[in-house]
């Protein structure tokens, strides 16, 4: 009898995929924070990779500790929102902002846009004729990306600090995103 297929994955446990999330919104935090000295003129696309990785990881940290079969998770791939669907299941609470943007983003497929259809020239496009300033609306989106990030990371570590396994929660939102 063959061997079913490889679910990578399925031995880390939730602290060690929250941990991973975790990675993920700090290296995002990171970059941030060296922007300033970046130049705006570079793409914020790595950053939020990196978000939306630790907002991912965060949304199947919570389900490995509902004990959701890890097959199930693995076919989820990167739909967000049956992720949250399913976590919502299972007693995970985001504000209603926060679901929004995970449902949007996951409708409009930005995470798989942020990671194969870069385009910087679009990105520098100056010459649209917006009733908003693109740029404004790119750092409303990254404020509602790492709200979301915030509160999942929130969320599931105080979930896993209920088990009495302790994890360190992530900073006040207020001291980090400014």
């Amino acid at each position: 009898m063959g061997k079913g297929p490889t679910i990578y994955g399925a031995g880390v446990t939730p602290v060690g995929v929250y941990m991973l999330g975790q990675s993920y919104r700090a290296h995002a935090d990171a970059l941030e924070a060296a922007s300033s000295h970046i130049r705006l003129h570079f793409s914020d696309h790595p950053r939020r990779l990196l978000y939306f990785q630790a907002l991912e990881h965060f949304l199947r940290g919570f389900l490995r500790l509902n004990r959701v079969d890890p097959v199930q998770i693995r076919a989820y791939q990167h739909n967000f929102t049956a992720m949250l669907d399913c976590g919502k299941s299972h007693g995970l609470r985001v504000s209603g902002t926060a679901e929004e943007f995970i449902r949007s983003s996951t409708f409009r497929n930005d995470y798989v846009r942020i990671r194969y259809d870069f385009n910087i020239e679009e990105d520098l496009d100056t010459d649209t004729d917006w009733d908003v300033d693109p740029e404004d609306l790119k750092r409303e989106s990254m404020r509602e990306l790492r709200q979301a990030v915030f509160e999942l990371e929130d969320f599931l570590g105080k979930e896993i600090n209920a088990t009495g396994r302790e994890v360190i929660l992530p900073p006040e939102i207020s001291a980090v995103y400014r």
